[in-house]
């Protein structure tokens, strides 16, 4: 029998990226997978809402004993980059992605794969349903369109999230910047900043050297 992805672990995570492998969610195209976020946190009995530039919003209490540590931010995007191979018809409007397992490695069918960042917000999702996990205060931030344009994190309205600290599963913009190498976690007090000082990839730089990735640097963080 040929492997899912659901059968990967950790589940908790694959389960979420198998389902927004389904849900089409091309930049320009991110209210059904917003859709399915909400539905998560609401279930999960969280608050959860969309703000006025459409960024999905949800935030997780602290688990007992856990109140007065620092709150934070756990943020990725809900759009993907659309690309299908020459020659192949796929609408990524109405189109599902169709992952499958090569060798050990989660590919897509003749198309990209959505990755970035649908891991990071499948881990985030996974943050949020966790009842084995100590943590303080979490406000899960799941932006709009950051492949065109980072135009979710730049419409966030000022004030709308009360955490000092913001950790990100792309490379995106908000109260943080990634430079070059250098992985930069900025405070609302601009002298409070974290750096991860790791070789970095991305889509804008070498993948195939395997260096370090937003998303290992924000589970190992």
């Amino acid at each position: 029998m040929t492997k899912q992805i659901t059968d990967l672990n950790p589940q908790a995570i694959w389960k979420h990226f198998a389902a927004i492998c389904n849900i089409p969610h091309p930049s320009g195209h991110t209210e059904a997978i917003a859709e399915y976020i909400l539905g998560v946190g609401k279930q999960l009995g969280l608050e959860s809402f969309r703000d006025k530039a459409g960024n999905v919003v949800i935030r997780k209490p602290a688990t007992p004993g856990m109140e007065n540590r620092q709150s934070i931010i756990l943020q990725g995007h809900m759009d993907m980059v659309p690309q299908a191979n020459k020659n192949v018809q796929h609408n990524f409007e109405t189109d599902p992605i169709v992952p499958r397992i090569v060798d050990g490695w989660v590919m897509a069918t003749d198309t990209t794969l959505g990755a970035d960042n649908g891991i990071g917000v499948s881990t985030i999702l996974a943050v949020l349903e966790a009842t084995d996990l100590p943590h303080g205060p979490i406000e899960a931030l799941f932006t709009r369109d950051e492949e065109t344009g980072m135009y979710g994190a730049k419409d966030l309205e000022p004030g709308m999230l009360k955490s000092k600290i913001l950790a990100c599963s792309a490379k995106c913009h908000c109260d943080f910047i990634i430079y070059q190498q250098y992985i930069v976690f900025v405070t609302q007090d601009s002298e409070a900043s974290k750096v991860f000082r790791r070789i970095h990839s991305h889509s804008s730089s070498p993948l195939h050297k395997r260096f370090n990735n937003d998303c290992r640097n924000f589970v190992m963080m």
